[in-house]
C-alpha cells in the first residue's frame, strides 16, 4: 500500500527516484485518516498483512502519528516498510512500531564500506546501521538487509568490508536476503555521468535493456555467467573485468547462503513471539534462497 508519493529527498546516485525529471512531485503523505480507513477495507476482506510503502519512513512526525493512529485502532494486521537507522534513533518509537504490529523492517545497506556508502550519496555509515539491526533484533522485530555488488569505484577493502558485515549482520541477529548486482539505471546520477563515476555503460539501447531483463531474471549457475559475464552486466568498472564482477557477485551470494543456518536460528528464536503465518512464510523464503535463490541475478 503506497502511503506516500513525489520526489525521493535522499541522493542515492543510483537511484531514479531523487530525479526531478522522471519523479517531478513534491514529496508528500496520503492522510492518517484515510490511511486507516483502507486498513479497515483490507481488513474486513480477509489481508492479514500489509507493506507500507515508498519514502515516508524518514518523515518522523507523519510516522510517530501513523504509528499510534494504528495503536489506537487495534488492528489485527501485520506491517511492514522500508526503513533507514534515522528511524531507530529513537528507541521509544522503535517499542511503539513493533506494539502497532510492525514486525518485519527492510533496510537498504547496500555496502560495509563507510568510504563507498559516502561516495553513493548514503545518509548512512556501517556504525548506525549495526546499531539499527541490534535494536530490532533486541525488540522482537526481523530486520531484512538489501545489499548492492560492484557499485562503481568498490575498492578490494571496500568489497571485504561488505563481506564481514554480512556475517555481523547475522551474528547480532539480523537477516540477509537482497544481494543484488548494480543495475546503472537511466536516470540516475550513475547512468548521466558514467565518466565522472569511472563506469563504462553497457546497456546503451532500448533492445539492449529488452534482451537483459530477460536474462537477468533466469537462475544463472556462476560458471554459466562466468562464460558470457558481459550479458548479465549493465555496466563495467574502470580497473575491473567483466569476469571479476561477476565472482565478487557470485562469492558474496554463496556467503549468505552459507549463512542461511544461523538466520533460520535467529528465526527460531523469535518466531514464538512474531505472528505464526509470517514466521512459516520466513522459513519458507530462507529454504528457497538455501536451495537456488542465491543464484538469482537480480532478487
Amino acid at each position: 500500500m503506497n502511503i506516500s508519493r513525489g520526489l525521493c529527498p535522499e541522493q542515492c546516485a543510483y537511484c531514479v527516484a531523487n530525479n526531478r525529471g522522471i519523479n517531478p512531485r513534491d514529496f508528500r503523505t496520503m492522510q492518517i485518516d484515510h490511511i486507516i480507513n483502507q486498513l479497515h477495507v483490507y481488513q474486513a476482506s480477509g489481508v492479514e498483512s500489509v507493506f507500507l510503502g515508498e519514502n515516508h519512513f524518514l518523515d518522523m512526525a507523519f510516522m510517530t502519528e501513523l504509528i499510534g493512529g494504528i495503536i489506537r485502532e487495534d488492528l489485527s494486521m501485520t506491517f511492514e516498510f522500508e526503513t533507514h537507522p534515522a528511524f531507530f534513533a529513537n528507541s521509544g518509537l522503535l517499542r511503539k512500531t513493533i506494539a502497532a504490529g510492525f514486525h518485519r523492517f527492510t533496510m537498504g545497506c547496500e555496502s560495509g564500506s563507510d568510504a563507498l556508502l559516502k561516495r553513493m550519496g548514503r545518509r548512512a555509515n556501517r556504525r548506525q546501521m549495526m546499531d539499527s539491526v541490534k535494536k530490532i533484533a533486541k525488540a522482537g522485530g526481523l530486520v531484512v538487509s538489501s545489499w548492492i555488488c560492484n557499485l562503481p569505484c568498490e575498492t578490494e577493502s571496500d568489497f571485504r568490508a561488505t563481506h564481514e558485515m554480512l556475517q555481523h549482520v547475522g551474528d547480532v541477529g539480523g537477516f540477509t536476503y537482497w544481494i543484488e548486482n548494480l543495475h546503472v539505471l537511466p536516470g540516475s546520477r550513475l547512468h548521466r555521468n558514467p565518466k565522472q563515476w569511472k563506469i563504462d555503460i553497457l546497456l546503451n539501447k532500448l533492445s539492449d535493456w529488452v534482451r537483459w531483463s530477460l536474462v537477468s531474471k533466469t537462475y544463472v549457475d556462476p560458471e554459466d555467467a562466468a562464460r558470457r559475464p558481459r550479458d548479465y552486466l549493465t555496466h563495467v568498472n574502470h580497473g575491473r573485468t567483466p569476469g571479476e564482477m561477476i565472482r565478487r557477485l557470485y562469492t558474496q551470494r554463496r556467503l549468505a547462503r552459507d549463512l542461511v543456518p544461523a538466520m533460520k536460528t535467529n528465526l527460531a528464536g523469535r518466531a514464538p513471539h512474531l505472528p505464526s503465518e509470517l514466521a512459516r512464510t520466513e522459513r519458507q523464503k530462507l529454504d528457497w534462497y538455501e536451495e537456488k535463490g542465491w543464484k538469482l541475478l537480480l532478487f
